[in-house]
């Protein structure tokens, strides 16, 4: 069942992420409502349109949660001058890869798709304005999802618009007021304000706490998950973007 269609219309094609109503489905989608009697899941496609006289391409894959984040954390990179390893997505018989081509300086979308005498392959530059609408779009529209795994635990953090949740291994709504809370003790501990980190309680024994002399980790009912600082800022961009 089609929920949602949201469009992006950039200089030489567009993106289109259409989401899919499932009455089951599983963790890395996110439950409407959190009511575990009766959830519907959501899964998310996005359609990729490039304009091009010669050989018009359109293709659609399914993104998920995790891939989307880590999209948006690329570009979030880029944006920022910094290092950005380059993120495909892979669906069946296409990809999609984002990279950045360092003579250029330049933001790239290559694209491979079919076999033999159907294969078509082609690239797209983004320029500074798509590169900022399409984090917009992705911000707002898109589901987002972060893995924070150990040894025994594996707990997956998703967000989609204003909601955020913990859907794997509980199913839980975070308020606003825990999402503030966690921003603003990451960076306490990232300025070395390690006096002002009070424990950050998601839920029951999920929770975010300072560790002195160790770090910051997550916690969970059979393991506490070292948060190292990749994962920090992960979830500082994850967290603010409302």
């Amino acid at each position: 069942m089609l929920a949602q269609t949201s469009i992006l219309t950039l200089k030489q094609g567009s993106f289109r992420l259409q989401f899919f109503g499932y009455p089951d489905g599983n963790s890395l989608v996110k439950p409407l409502p959190v009511d575990v009697k009766h959830p519907t899941y959501i899964k998310q496609k996005l359609y990729v349109s490039i304009k091009n006289d010669k050989n018009p391409f359109k293709k659609g894959v399914w993104l998920s949660p995790l891939r989307a984040f880590d999209l948006y954390f690329f570009l979030q990179k880029f944006f920022l001058g910094e290092e950005a390893k380059p993120v495909s997505i892979v669906d069946e018989d296409s990809v999609l890869r984002f990279y950045v081509d360092s003579e250029k300086g330049s933001l790239f979308m290559g694209v491979e798709s079919g076999q033999g005498e159907n294969r078509w392959s082609g690239r797209v530059r983004f320029d500074h304005e798509e590169v900022i609408a399409f984090m917009s779009f992705l911000k707002t529209f898109a589901i987002f999802g972060l893995f924070v795994s150990g040894q025994d635990e594996t707990v997956l953090f998703q967000k989609w618009g204003m909601d955020y949740l913990i859907v794997y291994p509980i199913t839980v709504s975070i308020p606003d007021s825990k999402r503030i809370k966690a921003i603003e003790f990451l960076n306490n501990f990232k300025q070395g304000k390690y006096e002002e980190l009070k424990p950050v309680i998601f839920k029951d024994l999920y929770a975010f706490k300072y560790v002195p002399e160790e770090g910051i980790f997550l916690t969970a009912p059979t393991e506490n998950i070292r948060i190292d600082n990749h994962l920090i800022e992960k979830f500082l961009l994850f967290f603010s973007a409302v």
